[in-house]
């Protein structure tokens, strides 16, 4: 009997393993509703928004912002995200790919700053949230920002250490060296929410 329940337990902890496998293989979209829809998603030339499509649907859908919360892309397992830079402010609503989730979410947008010599830079900004969709900028990869970025520097710091105090394994490392790179802010994040190293 003992040996029957051990391999019932295995059996049901297998499928939900295959589960999560197959879910992970296959775009989606989570819908304002909360949905879970398990869907192809592309991006067609000329559209203004990503489409999903699931095998029963005639036409594909628009994803966009008043009717999509998040949606996977399997191919290139980027999750994408709505959140807000102001809160609860639709003009400043908008999806960003997640690098790491959790407690503590950290954000990833890419920009494209036009400079005066008619190139253009591509930048990085992330953005971390604990416990809401309204996020705030932690970290860019612009460095013309010059003094405006580095007076907030202090308060980005202290809005970083308000939402890793409560760990104090994180807390710690981070006080041992309290610089804002993009390497060292990912660890943490990953670290506070899994209680792992980030593996290479």
């Amino acid at each position: 009997m003992k040996s029957f329940k051990i391999s019932a337990v295995i059996f049901l902890c297998s499928i939900a393993f295959l589960d999560n496998i197959y879910a992970q293989s296959q775009d989606y979209v989570i819908t304002v509703a909360w949905d879970t829809i398990i869907c192809n998603i592309s991006h067609p030339t000329f559209s203004q928004f990503p489409k999903y499509k699931t095998a029963d649907m005639r036409k594909a859908k628009d994803i966009y912002l008043g009717a999509i919360k998040e949606y996977y892309l399997a191919k290139e397992n980027i999750l994408y995200r709505k959140v807000y830079t102001k809160a609860g402010k639709p003009f400043f609503c908008e999806y960003m790919s997640v690098v790491e989730k959790g407690k503590v979410n950290l954000y990833e947008k890419f920009k494209t700053i036009p400079r005066p010599n008619a190139t253009a830079d591509e930048l990085i900004e992330w953005y971390v949230a604990k416990g809401t969709d309204t996020v705030k900028l932690l970290k860019s990869s612009d460095h013309t920002l010059g003094a405006i970025f580095i007076k907030s520097r202090e308060k980005r710091k202290n809005d970083f250490i308000e939402m890793i105090s409560d760990n104090k394994e994180v807390y710690d490392k981070f006080l041992a060296n309290d610089d804002l790179s993009f390497d060292k802010i990912r660890n943490l994040i990953h670290l506070y929410n899994t209680g792992e190293p980030l593996k290479n």
